[in-house]
Parts: structure tokens; sequence; C-alpha cells
């Protein structure tokens, strides 16, 4: 007989006794061996394990008794049976390098690093793994320098596709190769078709193997399968084309080769997929990386295009095999819209908390309390070049909203940035700053909504903002795009972190992620992005990275490590996740005062000004901070499903959960009401506790039930709760035993996001002998929103009775008054507790309670108010042979047949003339409509100049062909008919108290005065409905076939008439140009409107809006383009004749009152703009008076000398031939892209004629320069200086010292003779050459000798003059204080030259 050691466990700790004294005794127990046996171990600290020794077959019986669980073999004694455990991963073999600070001494070697650099990481990496930073840097304030740390991981990133919406990816990078030397980066253009289409490019040949090893295919057939649905596989051809930049390419997007090799315009991509997923920076470092170049790119992609890329590469992507499911798209967005103001710009129309009005700069400080628009302003950080101030907003384009909205509503999970501009982001309808604005002066955009008006543009909520906004609930007030904040690498007092001083902050924000000096992959060739040169390949860098640009990867490498384990979850589930809703990580809530805040009273100026403000509009708010539990076990992937009824969770509480100390039992993760049970399932009386918390643990004012006795069999219900998301239920019992259920009986689906987060779970606490005191009237909660409220009551004493009483004032607590008792001195038993419901509350008003005793404990619930119709509800048909009348109809009327849209059909128009409303439009004359197909008709113009091209030239005489193919054709969309309509059965009688009917069936008529409503169709006769509109706004309008939109108006153009209204019905017809029928010249093409290459438009005698004109009319008044005119035609002969005479000057001449009062005519226009395109031959021609007045080109205007280097030329003669009788130039990429036309200089006869622009698509133009001077030559840069922006005076010095007096700069210097200290914290500082007036800008950065808060300081300039200036330093209390070390530029004019403001 063989023994071995067996561990076992019985069903609950109330079997223990029995199972084990039946095991160590000789008993005659069924189930349990006929002897004495041997426990090796009775695991104390266990209340259900033992360990014993038995042969296998009492094993065998021991494991079919109904009181054990399970039986196995001991793992102490059997190890070998068992797998090893393993500990959780090391990302790295050795520790890294950690850079938090990139600063020196603390940053990267710039050149030449040693091994030490290897792997060296940044500071985002260890820190989203802790929810405390002194977990990682203990006992730290200000700066911190470099350490080594490992970190933990389990997941990497597997699986999920995560792309990169920014200015391209380096795919070369070394933090992008994969083990065997494939890149990791992939781009949706040139890599997505053979991703998602492999089969068609394999089965025709047009595979390659690509510079890292990889197979895909060429630039081309990549772009042929987006644009022509015959170059793809059966399966896509259905699917959308999209048209693709023709500067698309691989060396532009990602560039090409090994070693880096790229025409990449910015780095700013590659830092951001770096950050997001790289092998060293990034946490999601195994994720497939796709490049979707849009934002300061080199390929010419447009924000709309980039979004419906993404839709369709999510929407078709194949099936993972190795998950069996799609990978994940999370879309990382570092970019944004800005709007912005100048410093001298005036006439600004703002709104700010409902108030409108309009203000000018400079905003001046300092600024008083109220906050009002100046502050904003103020507080705002510029990110515009040139502007004085800029904000986040919107797009103030509908296509690229739209866009944005297709693609969230396809289910892309997408990331944002929040925008680097120290600005209040908010969101939802009750926002007060929700409607906050001010006009664009920089872009001169404004936003055309109607809240704006074409008047400004949004400042105040993310609700407009792009791509922030993008998939924003205008129903329910939901954003499912995730908003990511960035905090600051400097630890400030006490170790606690902050937002970055630009981060954008406020309730609009989701989460806060580390970003400031992040170290990331660098982009060669892109000085910005090449600061410390790589260990791994030195032909490679890495760069300094920060921003919200930065904040937002972090967290998208987060959530992908999520969505590795759960690629099925939606945008809605990711972002409880990542906001920590319903789960311990995702992120984490840190109460303000462990993230450092100035100032959060909304109505204080220091609030919009103050740099640190994470503005969540109450102290007692928290910010969320990106965390993942790194050392979690590996969980695999399960499909899940989200619960808003029904049972939600459930728990037993055993010794080690929920025994004594509280469990967490549920977390909401949208407003719904529940109740929770009780129920005992052991043989003891015991006790338990129930409380409600909205925030991560509980205190005792939470409770809602606390020790409440339970028999054995014991029950209790606690019901009508009601949470919004993020509230959380503990329990607990007093021994192990108690079951614990919670049951969703409603949901609001429906109610705006911003009313759910005021309702649920509301104030608690407990009446004390210090404030709240008994016999105290305390306000438990004062409505926000209309709501009915429940409040459940405890008395916690356990010898003692408590008398309670509850009321409602019309008010705030002063206006509470005795008589709004409706609830008044109740007994409560000892441990009884109480619940009240139903309790309706308006906005404004508040819930008053009141407790005899202490001890007693109060918590209050809202949910939304229910709104009740009344009528008749039925789930069946309403059928009848009679008539239905009512009011108005509402819901689907698409099954309806025989409706005529009189008054409300479509609005029929004349060039913006409206004609009326017609039910039929009829095609007249010269449209061809095709038949129906699908609903959809296409109307054509066949043959006709229906829009003219562009007259090949002006030249007298030269005849035109006709045209045949110059018309436009769009699509309109027919509705179709339903020829089938099933009825369900129906219920025969009268129902006198039902709420809802199986059906009603009748032959009479149905009258209604009130709406009819249906949730399913209508169907029948529907000719005698009024005010019915279209489906989607009005008819479906598309050109050639690709749809523009919806529209409930046509508005019929030139060439297009329209007759007046007959019977419901308007004719259309094309109008043909007089005299054009065939191949003549047209005398009245004012309507030939505008096009490319007419060669067959004819002439046109009197082209009022058609001469020279490309895009657009030409000006009769200026003679100058209104946009963009030019020149563009073919050959006619070798040159392209320009007939020119002598005339007088008229109030529309360019040049009126300068110079000459003659001008130059040129086919009979005075003086027009000309656009020359290279490769052709101009020749000005005028016989009668060139050979006196020659046609000359010349550098300016006037024809007065204009420098360029040390040359000072005056009339441009290059490639230009003059004679008697003309004057003729060929054009050439030499040619200067700007001169003017004229015969002859100065005030007589100079600015006679115009500019012209030489314009050549494929040309890149260069300026090459030696140095530059001003116009006296005296003062000089060269090329690198001005590139690098030179500074009209500079200074720098790391060791300023205290009482540093008459201190004389050395070589780190440029014109600052010396710095002068007059008292603590003030200097002078004085120029070696004085500026030309006080009109310059002084910047300035330093660190105190004090360390409040981290050394930070501000300088704050004063009297200014030519010859230098004050400046006084304040730390953060504010107080002046010495310099420790300073940095000073200065940019402003000299020598007479004033500063550009």
């Amino acid at each position: 007989m063989t023994f071995k050691r067996y561990t076992l466990s019985v069903a609950s700790p109330e079997d223990w006794s029995n199972i084990h004294g039946a095991l160590i005794v000789d008993s005659n127990e069924d189930g349990i061996p006929d002897r004495k046996i041997t426990c090796t171990d009775e695991k104390t600290v266990s209340p259900t394990r033992g360990t014993y020794e038995l042969t296998e077959a009492e094993a065998e019986e021991i494991s079919k008794h109904p009181r054990v669980k399970w039986i196995e073999l001991s793992l102490k004694d059997n190890p070998d049976s068992f797998p090893k455990p393993q500990l959780v991963e090391n990302r790295w073999d050795v520790a890294p390098k950690v850079y938090r600070n990139l600063d020196a001494p603390d940053a990267p070697p710039a050149l030449s690093p040693t091994s030490a650099e290897l792997n060296r990481t940044n500071w985002a990496v260890p820190r989203v793994g802790v929810k405390t930073v002194g977990d990682v840097w203990p006992d730290t304030t200000g700066s911190v320098g470099v350490i080594n740390k490992n970190v933990n991981y389990t997941h990497d990133g597997s699986n999920v596709d995560i792309v990169i919406q920014d200015s391209g990816v380096l795919a070369s990078h070394p933090e992008f190769l994969k083990d065997d030397g494939q890149s990791r980066v992939k781009d949706i253009v040139l890599d997505g078709p053979y991703y998602m289409d492999p089969s068609f490019f394999i089965a025709n040949g047009h595979t390659i193997t690509k510079w890292d090893g990889s197979t895909g295919i060429t630039t081309d057939r990549a772009i042929l399968w987006w644009e022509n649905a015959a170059e793809r596989s059966a399966g896509f051809n259905a699917y959308p084309i999209i048209t693709i930049p023709s500067l698309y390419s691989a060396i532009k997007a990602t560039g090409i080769g090994a070693t880096g090799v790229n025409e990449l315009t910015s780095g700013h991509g590659t830092g951001s997929a770096g950050l997001a997923a790289g092998k060293n920076f990034g946490m999601a470092f195994n994720a497939d990386i796709w490049n979707m170049p849009c934002v300061s790119d080199a390929v010419g992609m447009d924000i709309e295009t980039s979004y419906d890329l993404i839709k369709f590469f999510h929407q078709y992507k194949p099936v993972n095999g190795g998950t069996g499911v799609k990978n994940p798209t999370i879309v990382n967005g570092s970019w944004g819209y800005q709007a912005a103001i100048l410093a001298n710009s005036t006439g600004i129309t703002y709104k700010f908390a409902g108030s409108y009005g309009t203000t000018s700069m400079p905003v001046t400080t300092p600024l008083t309390d109220p906050a009002n628009i100046d502050d904003l302003i103020y507080g705002l950080n510029n990110q515009v070049a040139g502007a004085f101030r800029s904000w986040t907003s919107s797009a103030r384009n509908s296509a690229v909203d739209e866009a944005g909205n297709e693609m969230m509503a396809a289910g892309v999970i997408y990331v944002a940035a929040a925008g680097n501009n120290n600005q209040r982001i908010g969101y939802g309808f009750t926002d007060a700053h929700r409607l906050d604005c001010l006009t664009d002066k920089y872009y001169n955009s404004q936003d055309s909504r109607s809240e704006f008006n074409n008047l400004s543009t949004p400042v105040g909520s993310r609700d407009f903002m792009n791509p922030s906004g993008i998939g924003f609930n205008t129903a329910t007030g939901y954003h499912p795009v995730i908003n990511v904040g960035a905090m600051e690498d400097h630890l400030v007092l006490e170790g606690r972190e902050t937002k970055a001083t630009y981060s954008n902050s406020g309730p609009g924000i989701d989460v806060y992620a580390p970003a400031d000096e992040t170290l990331s992959a660098g982009t060669n060739g892109q000085s910005a992005y090449e600061d410390y040169q790589r260990y791994d390949n030195g032909l490679f860098w890495d760069c300094r990275f920060s921003g919200t640009s930065a904040a937002a990867p972090v967290a998208a490498g987060v959530l992908a490590t999520w969505l590795q384990r759960n690629p099925t979850a939606t945008q809605a589930q990711a972002k409880n996740w990542i906001t920590g809703i319903g789960t311990d990580e995702g992120s984490y809530d840190t109460q303000y005062n462990l993230f450092w805040d100035e100032e959060n009273d909304i109505t204080k100026s220091l609030y919009w000004s103050g740099a640190y403000n994470t503005r969540t509009d109450d102290s007692s708010s928290t910010v969320k901070i990106v965390y993942l539990n790194t050392g979690e076990a590996e969980i695999p992937f399960t499909q899940t499903t989200d619960y808003t009824i029904g049972r939600l969770a459930s728990k037993k509480t055993t010794y080690q959960d929920g025994t004594v100390s509280n469990v967490l039992l549920y977390t909401a993760t949208s407003l719904v009401t529940v109740n929770v049970s009780a129920a005992n399932q052991t043989e003891e009386k015991l006790t338990h506790s129930v409380s409600v918390s909205a925030v991560s643990g509980n205190v005792d004012g939470d409770y809602i039930a606390y020790g409440i006795p339970m028999e054995v069999g014991g029950n209790a219900m606690y019901d009508d709760i009601t949470l919004k998301a993020g509230d959380k239920i503990y329990v607990s019992s007093s021994k192990p035993g108690v079951s614990f259920v919670v049951i969703a009986n409603r949901s609001f689906p429906n109610t705006k996001l911003d009313i759910a987060k005021s309702l649920g779970r509301q104030n608690a606490y407990i009446s004390s002998t210090a404030f709240p005191q008994i016999n105290d009237n305390v306000g438990l909660v004062t409505a926000s929103y209309d709501g009915v409220a429940t409040i459940h009551i405890s008395n916690r004493n356990s010898d003692r009775t408590a008398a309670v009483s509850v009321g409602i004032a019309s008010g705030d607590i002063s206006t509470f008054d005795v008589a709004d008792y409706f609830l008044f001195g109740l007994r409560l038993k000892p441990l009884q507790d109480l619940k009240i419901d139903n309790i309706g509350i308006a906005s404004g008003q508040t819930l008053v309670t009141r407790a005899s005793r202490t001890d007693v404990a109060f918590a209050a619930y809202t949910e939304p108010v229910a709104t009740v119709d009344s009528g008749i509800g039925t789930d069946g048909d309403i059928n009848t042979t009679g008539v239905i009348t009512a009011t108005r109809f509402v819901g689907d009327g698409s099954a309806i047949t025989g409706v005529t849209a009189a008054g409300f059909g479509v609005s029929i128009s004349d060039e913006n003339n409206a004609i009326g409303v017609a039910a039929t439009i009829n095609f007249g004359a010269f449209l061809d409509v095709s038949p129906i197909s699908a609903g959809i008709v296409t109307v054509s113009v066949p043959n006709l100049v229906g829009t003219a091209q562009t007259a090949n030239s002006l030249a007298v005489g030269v005849a035109v062909t006709r045209s045949d193919t110059a018309g436009t054709a769009d699509y309109a969309v027919v509705a179709g008919i339903a020829t089938v309509a099933e009825i369900a059965n129906a219920c025969d009688g009268n129902s006198v108290t039902a709420s809802t009917a199986l059906g009603i069936a009748t032959n009479f008529d149905i009258i209604s005065y009130n709406p009819i409503r249906t949730y399913d169709k209508y169907y029948g006769d529907g000719s005698m409905l009024t005010n019915v509109t279209a489906v989607g706004s009005g008819v479906e309008i598309k050109n050639s076939g690709s749809v523009v939109g919806t529209a409930s108006t046509l508005d019929f153009g030139l060439s297009i008439d329209v007759s007046a209204l007959a019977n419901g019905s308007s004719t259309l017809s094309v109008q043909k140009v007089p005299h054009a029928d065939i191949s003549g010249v047209s005398s009245y093409s004012d309507k030939c409107g505008v096009a490319t290459y007419a060669t067959n438009a004819g002439i046109a005698s009197q082209a009022t809006n058609a001469t020279f004109a490309n895009t657009a009319s030409f000006s009769t008044l200026t003679g100058a383009a209104e946009t963009s005119k030019s020149l563009y035609t073919e050959h006619v002969g070798n040159f392209l004749p320009l007939p020119v005479t002598l005339g007088t000057k008229t109030t529309n001449h360019r040049y009126y009152g300068i110079g000459s009062d003659r001008s130059v005519n040129i086919q009979g226009y005075e003086s027009p703009y000309l656009r020359f395109e290279v490769g052709q031959t101009y020749r000005f021609e005028n016989a009668a008076q060139q050979a006196t007045y020659p046609i000359t080109f010349y550098t300016s205007a006037s024809g007065d000398p204009v420098g360029y280097g040390s040359t000072t030329p005056s009339v441009m003669t290059q490639d230009v031939t003059v004679t008697g009788s003309y004057t003729e130039i060929t054009v050439t990429e030499y040619t200067p892209s700007l001169f003017w036309y004229g015969v002859g200089v100065g005030t007589t006869m100079g600015s006679m004629g115009n500019s012209i622009q030489v314009f050549n698509s494929e040309m890149n133009r260069v300026l090459k320069v030696g140095e530059y001077k001003n116009t006296a030559g005296l003062k000089t840069c060269t090329h690198t200086q001005m590139f690098e922006g030179r500074a009209t005076a500079w200074y720098m010095n790391t060791n300023l010292g205290v009482g540093n007096s008459d201190y004389v700069p050395g070589d780190r210097s440029f014109n600052v003779s010396s710095i002068e200290q007059s008292s603590t914290g003030v200097y002078t500082v004085n120029f070696a050459d004085a500026m030309n007036d006080s009109n310059y800008a002084v910047v300035i950065n330093g660190r105190g000798t004090n360390n409040f808060p981290g050394g930070l300081v501000e300088g704050t300039v004063f009297d200014r003059t030519t010859t230098g200036f004050g400046v006084t330093i304040y730390n953060g209390i504010p107080a002046p204080e010495d310099l420790r070390d300073v940095n000073i530029v200065v940019y402003g004019g000299q020598d007479g030259e004033p500063a550009f403001l």
C-alpha cells in the first residue's frame, strides 16, 4: 500500500470540523476511509484546507464526498507534479538608464554614446506602473536625475494595430525593428492593400521584397488598388474607392532603406510612435504600427481623407488567425486645430460665461477677481508662430468633422492630445463656459455653426473641437474620444507632481499621462528631432519630446496592452478602462492635494491665468493618471458582455474577502438604479454592512446599512440605490458565508452625460457631537437637476433608539422651515435601517435631515425624472380601413405611399433666387436623365458648352472648335416605394386599462389631438400627410457618382434655367452659349463660367468673367486676380501674343497715385496682374509705341533698384528679347518667381504696369543666399544665423551669483554690455548697441537661489529704453528673489529698422 500526501478543501468553513474530524478518527461515515488518517498539515491559516496521507484509491473515494470541494496531490510534498511558477518578466536583461530630466547635466550625451546608453528609456515607462511617484523617485523635489531601473511586463501590445495619425513615421528606426530586422511600421496607403487583399497581388504576381525583407507591393500598385476597384480582388470590388495625393510615396511617408533615408518634413510622428510602441520607449512594444501621415506631412494628405482611410482600414482588415478576431484599431492623434490673436488685434468678439462683448489687445496685468475674458486670454499659452495668444479650437470645416464622426461610428478607438494652450477644456450642455469663444484674428477663419455664426471660434468646450470632439453624441453629451493631458517632469513641494504648465486642463480632460521631456525616437535629417545619437546604431537619433503630443501616445500604448487582452472591446469599454471605471487599473484617482494645484475656484482670476491648475472646478475632485499594473498575472482574452439591467455582480464573503473588512462588490459604468440583496448562507447568526462610495475605498459616512443582524437563513434587500458611473458598492459580514448580489432594475441610457454625472450617489454623513451635531438641521443634498431621490438611514447604535426627521427646503438650507418636514421624529430601534424613496426634488431644492442621537448614518441617491407619455401604446400594429387623423405623425415614414411633398418638398432656386417648392422636378431640353436604378437617377448635360473652361488665348482671330465634354453632371436620389407592407396579428376588442395592447383593429377613423407615435413604421396611403421632409434632410446629391451630401434645397446655378412652378412641377433646361453652337466666337461669354483647358470654348470678346481665369473670375476693377488667375494655356504657335497699348491710369489701377499717371493696358485691360507658366514664351506686341516706350521687366513696381546680397539690380533681362515692335520673354525654371512689367522708372515713368508671378507646380524653388544685408548695407548675417532665428541680443549664465553687480558678459552673450543689480531680485540689463526703439520683446528664464517651487522663477520687465531695460525676478510666493542662473533673449529692431510687431 503506497501512501502519498494529498491536500483537500471542503465546500465551506462550516464543513471543516465535520470532514477533518471524520478523517483523523476511525469513523464509519460514508465517503470517508474506514481508518484513522494522518493529517500532516492542518493549515490552521486556512478555514477549509488540510493535507493528509492517503492511498490513490482513498483519495478517489474522498473526492466524491458532497462536502469536499476538491482533492489533489500536495504541492509542498509533490513539487514535480505541478508547473513551476515564473517571475513576472523583466523587460530588459540589465536595468537601463531612465531619464526624467533632459536638461544638462542630466541629459544623455548628444554624440558618441557609450554602452551605458543601450536600452535607455524615458520616465513614462516606469511611471505608469506605479500609483505614487515616490515609488520610483523618492524624496525628490525639482529636477530629477537619471536612475537605473528595470520594469516588469505581462503584455506588450501584440495583435493590436496602433495608427499614428501624424507627420509620418521613420520605419527603419531601431525602436521599431523586430529581432529579424523587419520593421513593425507599415503604411495604411502603401501597405494596407496587401494586408487586406493579399490574394489579389499574389495571384497577379505583383508582390515585391521590401528593404527589410518583408513582402509588399509597389507604390503604384497600392495607389491603383485604392483608386480603381478593378485593381482589387472580387471581394473588394464593391468597397469605396479613395483618391490618394499624387505626392504620396514611401520616401515621404516612412523613409526607405535600412539607413534612415527619408524626405519626411517633421519628426513629430516618429516621436509619437516611439512613445506608444517603441522597443524601449513605449508600453506596447510589440504592437503593429500603422502610419497615416496627414499633419505637417510631405505626402499632401488632408485630414478628411485620412479619417476615411483609417475607417476603411478598420472595417476591412482581415481576421487575425491567432486570436480569431480582427486586431483592434487604436488611433493616436497628437495634433489639433489652433486659432489665435495678435498682440495688436482689435475688435475681438468674445463670449465668456454667457456674456458677449468685444475686446482689444494687449491684455494688461495684474488681473483682478472676479475672472473675465481677459483672464482667459492672459492665461493662454501661444502655439502659433507670430501670434500673441492661441487656443485649441474647431476644424472650421464640416467635411473634416463629418469624416471624423463617421470614423468613430465605425468603432475606431481614438486617443487625442488635449492641447498645449494652458486652456480650460469643458464639455456637456450645462457647462457655463460651453459657448466661450473668441474671434480668430490670425487665420481669420471662424466657425460657421449657429453657436458661433462665423464671428468667432470655440475656446471653451471639446463638444465643438477636432479631434477631441469627433463622435460626440449630441443627444447624451457622451465623448468616445479619450482626451489626454500632460504631466510635468519637474516635482514641486513635497515631491508632488503637476500638470505640465502648457497642458490644457479642465473637466474635458479624461486622463493625464507622463509627457514633459520624454525621450523618444528621432528622425534623421530633422535637426529638431536629432538630439541624442543612438548606441545600437549610430546612424540614428533619439529626441526630446514633450507636450500633450507625448502624453497621448503614452496613454495609447498603455491602452493597447489592455486591448491585447480584450480585442473585441467597444469604444465605451476602452474608455471606461483607461479612466478607471469598473477596474483597478487603466488610471487611478489622485486627490488634488497629491497633484499640485494653484486655484480651483472658477470665479478667480488665478484659476484662468495660473499655469498649474487642473481646473476640475471642484476642490474635492480627482485627477486621473494613467496606470498599468505591470505585475498582474497573464489574463487570457475572453468575450465579455456589459449588462445594464438584471444581475450585475455577486460575491460571497470569505475569511480573506469581505469578513470584517469591506470588499468591493460593484462599480457602476453608467447611471443605473440597483437593488443589493444579502443572504446568510451559514448556520450561525451574524451581522452585515453595505456602503456606497463615490471614490475608491469608503468611510464611515458611506454606510447605508451598518452591523445589521441576520438570523440563520436571514435575508435583506436594499433597493432603489441610484449610482452614476464610478460609484462603488462595498460589503462586509462579521463572519464568512454571506452572499451579496447587485441587481439593476432601471437604466437611463438617454440621460445627458453632464446631467448623469450629477445624479447617483450624493452626500452622506453620520451624526456626531461635532458638526453635524445631533438635532441639527443638515442639508444632505441640493439638487443640480430635477430628480427623484432615495434616502437610506441607519441607526448604528446597538443599544439606543434614535429619532430621525426628513424634509425638503425650497432652496438651500437657509430657506428651511419646520413646516417643510415630511417625516418627523420617527423612532429607529438599535441597528435598524430605513429607506425613504420616490422623493421628488426640483433643481435647487435641498433635502434636510436631522437625528436625535449620534451614530445615525444618512445617505442620498437621485435618479432622473421619468417622463410618462399618455395615450395609446401598443407593441402590435394599428390596422384600420378608416382614416387616422392626428396633429402630427412622429416616427419612420419611409413605408408610406402617395406622399406629395407640397409645402415641404424640394425647394427650387435659380441662381439663389427662390422659385418655389415642388414635388416633381422635370428636367427639360439638353439634360439627359438615366433610368431609375436603386432609387437613383443620373442627370447629365450632353455635348454642350455647359461650363466654359478657359480661353486658349486672348489673341484676335484665334478660333476654337466645338466643346464636346465640358458639361457638368450630378446625381439626383429619388426615394423608392415600398411594395410589400407586413401586418402583424391585431388585437380585437377594446383595451380599457392596458398601457400596451397587442394591436388595434377598426373600420372607423382614429382621431387624436396629440401626436401618434410609432417606433416601427407607418404603412398605407400618405398622400394627405403634410410637412413630410425627405429622409436625410432632403435629396441625396452626387457628382459623377461620388456622394456630395443631402440637401433639402437644390440651387441651380449658371447655365441652367428653372421654370416657374405649375401644378407642383418645374422644368430645368441648359442655357446654350449664344453664337457658340458650332465653333464660332462667343460674344456674350459672361455666363461661360471658368474652366482649365477649354480648347473648344471659342474666343470671348466680352469675357468679363473668363479672361485669363483658371479658377475664378477676372476683376475688371483692379485688373488683378480675385483667386489665383493665370495664363495657363496651350501653345498657339511658338509664342503667346499679348497685345499692348498705353493709356491713362484710372482709380482702378493697382498703383493709382504712385509713379507715372500712365498705364500699360493688355488686351484692353488696365494693367492686369499676370501669371506665367514655365516652358511658355510670351510676346508683348505694341508696334506703334514699342520703339519709343519698349516694354521692360523690373525687380520692383517702380523700377527702382532692389538689394540682393551684394548687388542692386533694377531691370530683369534674363531670357528677354526686345525689338522695335515687341518685347518677348521665355519663362524657364531660372526665371524669378515675381517681377513687374512697365515702360520706365521713378516718379515720372514708374509703376505703370503690374506684377507677374511665375508658376510651375513641378518645380521646387531654391533661394541661394550667401549673406543678408539691410538697405544701408551695414547689418549682415549669414544664412545659418537667419535660419536659426537671430536675436538682437542674448545672454547665458549658469552661475550669476547673488549680488553680482556690473558683471561684464564674456563670449556667452551678444550685444549685452553689462548686468547691474540694484536690490534683491532687481537687475538692469544694458545693451552694447542701442535698439531702434523700445518696441522689443524680452524672453527670460532661470532659477532662483531658493527652491519655491523647485527654484522656478519668473521675470517681469520694466522701463524699456533703447539702451537697456529693468527686470524684477519673482518666485512662486510671489516675492523678489536673487538669480542663481539666467538666460535672456531680446528680439527687436536696430539701425533705423523698427521691430516687426
